[in-house]
């Protein structure tokens, strides 16, 4: 787990052919990070896919503050959803789950 006081940085090759582009491809990362760290069919909670996002995130993208950081994780668990990638826990907010 990562310390907030000392960030560990996280090697992004923005050159690679499947590099991250602006938007959809960090929405991609996203789901790449939810992947590794998620086994699909098993519930996760928001604050667990913030605590695997966020460090990762926070390298290459600028945010206000986690609450900001917060919103655009829930915006991307939305379109994930829509894309049929993830699914929201019906009757545990807060919860998701990979498809």
């Amino acid at each position: 787990m990562d310390d907030y006081q000392k960030p560990v940085t996280y090697p992004v090759n923005f050159n690679a052919p499947n590099a991250p582009k602006k938007a959809g491809g960090l929405v991609n990362m996203s789901l790449q990070i939810l992947d590794q760290n998620f086994v699909k069919g098993v519930p996760f909670s928001i604050e667990q896919a913030d605590a695997a996002v966020y460090p990762i995130r926070s390298t290459i993208s600028a945010f206000k503050d986690k609450k900001s950081f917060r919103g655009t994780l829930l915006a991307e668990l939305q379109k994930l959803r829509d894309l049929n990638r993830v699914e929201f826990i019906e009757g545990k907010k807060g919860w998701y789950s990979l498809l």
